[in-house]
């Protein structure tokens, strides 16, 4: 008798962890192909349910966004360190200097258009 509670004791606690991993994951609601031709950046931009934000050149660069009709911000804190080729290091550190703005934002059914002054970055919606 005593297998049989410890059984089901243990798969409830079981199954209920599952469930509340699943709730804590945050989901992904729009990813953007940006690709930068003279930089020679092809990398993907994950947005995330819990306002979060990531992409990946060698490292993978992670931060929050907010957005209103007109605006998104990118902020990004934390990144991996792993050591890469110095040019791609290079073009990484500039793309996070660009990216940790205030844009200008314009959608339309397959795009997210953002300008920062004089710089516009066309991102599409994959």
């Amino acid at each position: 008798m005593f297998k049989i509670i410890l059984v089901c004791f243990l798969f409830f606690f079981i199954s209920c962890a599952k469930d509340l991993k699943k709730q804590d994951e945050p989901k992904l609601i729009a990813q953007y192909k940006l690709v930068i031709k003279e930089k020679n950046i092809d990398t993907r931009i994950n947005f995330f349910s819990d306002n979060s934000v990531s992409y990946r050149l060698c490292n993978t660069i992670f931060g929050t966004f907010s957005k209103d009709k007109k605006s998104l911000t990118l902020n990004f804190t934390a990144s991996t360190k792993m050591l890469c080729a110095k040019d791609l290091m290079q073009v990484e550190n500039e793309m996070l200097k660009e990216f940790n703005a205030k844009f200008e934002m314009k959608k339309d059914a397959k795009d997210l258009i953002l300008k920062r002054g004089k710089k516009v970055f066309k991102l599409q919606r994959l």
